[in-house]
């Protein structure tokens, strides 16, 4: 799997990243760590990845890629509120299966809604 963005620092052989971006809200309060995995997929297309991290649980979700831009264009903090599908990974790894709905480009989006610096483990299969 080709990746169009991924985080700084994200080692395909290991599959180790952290998070390395911070949203701000009001009064320039650190709001959201999060980092993203961008590619493109055709309708139907499934993506398999091994996830998990060495520390406490860390959410996710696929998003469609023009969602990142929303987010840092400061909204980010209340647009997290309403994200539905959100899960939630932790230390045992498990295989998660994602199929497009149509095609575009989408992104897989880690975040924590306070500081993170335990990796975290993305390993496509």
């Amino acid at each position: 799997m080709t990746f169009g963005y991924y985080p700084t620092g994200y080692s395909s052989s290991t599959g180790s990243f952290t998070l390395g971006q911070t949203l701000y809200g009001p009064n320039n309060a650190p709001c959201l760590y999060y980092d993203y995995f961008e590619f493109n997929a055709v309708a139907g297309m499934t993506i398999q990845a091994r996830l998990w991290t060495t520390g406490p649980p860390v959410n996710y979700i696929v998003l469609p890629a023009s969602m990142i831009s929303v987010m840092q264009g400061g909204n980010g903090c209340t647009v997290i509120g309403y994200l539905t599908q959100i899960n939630t990974i932790g230390s045992t790894p498990y295989v998660y299966s994602w199929t497009a709905p149509e095609s575009g480009q989408y992104v897989v989006l880690f975040y924590a809604t306070t500081p993170y610096t335990a990796p975290i483990y993305f390993m496509p299969q």
